[in-house]
């Protein structure tokens, strides 16, 4: 396979293998970006109704648009074989980035975040990953993190032989009611992050045994090692949602990764009123405010020299372009991806400009990493845009 032309992909190397079959890199020479292929195993493409599962979740997950999503470009047949062409995450799964790498609390609390935005985005739009595990989630050199095989991971455990060896993998993160054979929901994926959260702070798993069965009863019957114990560091609010992630009764978890999302959040605004309080209480956060009222009361920019045209369209296209982050601190920059995102979905809701202003989603704006007006004009034919910087002035 290594080599051959498939389709307009030219086949470099082979990444790797899994349930669902091999995965190739290879280079789209019709778009010149490498993407990864990911082929149907013989198990799956000799079973019509399996081949029409796998099509129908490829157009599921093709639909979903993050940055901390790795995206569905294509579902393509050739005479190999039927494949999906994704994006290709040039990193490491989260399994080898914690045993190789002597990440910082900062670092690992920054890819909790970034995962529970990704699988958080795609329940927004009723899609359930069905296998969240370690192995799911990319990390690049750079920091950026990506989940994968949303929906189609769970093809690849559906039509696998059943042995301890194969199965236990992904046993070590199922929910207790997974184990008894109840259906997957948003509350077993909760379950799952907070078993991805352990092993990410402790550098083991909260649940783990020998073979399968030892690891349900421990699932079913046993409490985990308290977090704090294998991580005297740990934040007390990271360990607070592994608790609640953990518990036993699905009622008792988060109900949603909003839930989630909103103690990392509420975190960061105690975190910036703790620094400034010394200074002074001009927060990051009331600059963000204050950047978010602005821009309701005094309307919308025009960015000088991307008006191409003589007369202004009937629609306007506007982009909001990442602000500079110039104190550069984490803080911060939390609250930034925030107000990126509230500020997009302020000037979309405003009545008197919904038939007269598009704006382009913050998701969008992220996952092609627009960092200037021009880019935005190039890439999304914007011509107004809001840009800008952010710095704490006590």
């Amino acid at each position: 396979m290594i080599g051959k032309q498939i389709l307009h992909y030219q086949v470099l190397q082979k990444l790797g293998e899994g349930g669902m079959g091999m995965v190739y890199l290879a280079e789209d020479t019709k778009l010149k970006r490498k993407v990864a292929l990911k082929f149907i195993s013989s198990r799956i493409s000799s079973n019509d109704s399996e081949v029409e599962r796998f099509r129908n979740e490829a157009r599921i997950t093709a639909s979903l648009s993050h940055p901390n999503i790795a995206q569905v470009y294509a579902i393509e047949d050739s005479e190999h074989g039927s494949f999906i062409a994704m994006q290709y995450v040039d990193g490491v799964e989260l399994g080898t980035y914690i045993s190789e790498q002597n990440a910082s609390i900062k670092q690992k609390e920054d890819i909790a975040l970034k995962v529970a935005r990704g699988i958080g985005a795609a329940h927004k739009k009723d899609i359930i990953h069905k296998d969240i595990k370690a192995g799911n989630i990319m990390v690049t050199p750079e920091g950026e993190v990506k989940v994968l095989d949303f929906g189609i991971a769970e093809l690849s455990s559906s039509t696998k032989e059943t042995s301890s060896g194969e199965y236990s993998g992904t046993a070590t993160y199922m929910a207790p009611e997974l184990v008894v054979g109840k259906d997957a929901d948003i509350r077993s994926e909760v379950w799952a992050y907070g078993v991805v959260l352990y092993q990410l702070f402790t550098g083991e798993l909260p649940f783990d045994g020998a073979y399968e069965q030892a690891i349900t009863y421990s699932i079913l019957d046993e409490e985990p090692t308290p977090v704090k114990e294998r991580a005297e560091n740990i934040p007390s609010y990271v360990e607070e949602i592994i608790n609640k992630c953990l518990q036993k009764k699905p009622e008792e978890r988060y109900q949603s990764f909003d839930e989630i999302l909103s103690v990392f959040e509420n975190h960061a605004r105690s975190s910036a009123r703790s620094d400034s309080s010394s200074k002074g209480n001009f927060t990051p956060l009331k600059i963000a405010l204050t950047i978010i009222i602005s821009i309701s009361l005094i309307g919308v920019f025009i960015y000088g020299g991307m008006q191409i045209a003589s007369s202004e369209p009937d629609t306007q296209k506007l982009a909001i372009i990442p602000f500079k982050n110039v104190s550069n601190d984490d803080a911060s920059r939390i609250l930034l991806d925030g107000v990126l995102e509230t500020m997009t979905s302020k000037l979309s809701q405003i009545d008197n400009y919904k038939d007269a202003l598009w704006v382009i989603p913050s998701s969008e704006v992220l996952s092609n990493n627009v960092q200037s007006p021009q880019e935005a004009y190039k890439l999304f034919g914007v011509n107004l845009a809001v840009t800008g910087s952010f710095q704490d002035l006590n």
